[in-house]
């Protein structure tokens, strides 16, 4: 990665580096990772496109097989402002998982992209990882996956 802020033993770890380092990363052939952001176009649930996606925040993890889990330590929460990306890695917190919207129609007007149908988003079940509260006083970050 190009520059890095740091880690602190303490919360999240993070570092600023451009769209395409992350890319990189990303779409390693022994360690491809699925992504989930909005945009203009909907909801995707893919991996990283080629060009930074319009959006200002994206969820990353690695693609597991059934029955593994995903590596908390391996969790990404972007921030994008063009071909910059702030790339969190979650500290120390808990995981927990959430519901899937089903037929709530919380969100009835939910549109999928890349073929992504609105069912589908609907029935989507995530995860959330949330970091514990830093005693520094900084906002714990939330880490949304697929389990």
């Amino acid at each position: 990665m190009a520059q890095s802020a740091g880690r602190s033993t303490e919360g999240s770890g993070l570092m600023v580096t451009t769209w395409q380092e992350l890319r990189a990363e990303l779409t390693r052939p022994d360690k491809p990772f699925e992504c989930l952001w909005q945009d203009l176009d909907g909801v995707h649930l893919a991996p990283p496109p080629e060009e930074p996606p319009l959006t200002s925040i994206l969820w990353a993890w690695p693609q597991v097989e059934p029955g593994q889990t995903v590596n908390h330590e391996d969790l990404r929460r972007v921030r994008l402002d063009g071909e910059t990306a702030y790339v969190a890695h979650p500290g120390p917190g808990r995981a927990q998982s959430t519901l899937a919207w089903g037929d709530l129609h919380q969100i009835d007007q939910v549109r999928g992209a890349d073929g992504l149908a609105a069912a589908d988003i609907r029935n989507l079940a995530l995860a959330e990882y949330v970091e514990d509260v830093p005693s520094d006083g900084r906002t714990p970050l939330t880490f949304v996956y697929r389990p």
